[in-house]
């Protein structure tokens, strides 16, 4: 009833209180700063299993390298914080064999 239509005058009002409750958690960055934590990002991914796999592409940073390989590891890295390098074994197998610098186990 009655507070479903405040709800909607309030949003047609433009009411700004919910808007200053949620803006509290929010945090911005300067471009220069994404850059710099992306970069990082990048640095320390390189050095996992993920990375170390990815390295081994006959195209490693190179123009013909598919940029999704050099992504590879900073997303696995975000996705899973607390996986070690034994826990992504297979992972960085199936990215040597993807790349076509592994060898498959019969």
């Amino acid at each position: 009833g009655k507070s479903g239509r405040s709800d909607l005058i309030s949003a047609l009002n433009d009411d700004d209180s919910k808007k200053k409750e949620s803006k509290s958690f929010s945090r911005t960055y300067v471009k220069s700063q994404q850059e710099d934590m992306l970069n990082d990002l990048a640095a320390k991914s390189s050095t996992t299993i993920i990375g170390r796999a990815a390295a081994k592409s006959p195209h490693y940073n190179t123009p013909e390298m598919d940029p999704f390989w050099q992504l590879l590891p900073s997303l696995i890295s975000t996705k899973f914080p607390t996986a070690s390098d034994k826990d992504l074994e297979r992972v960085a197998g199936m990215v040597e064999f993807s790349i076509g610098a592994g060898k498959v186990e019969d």
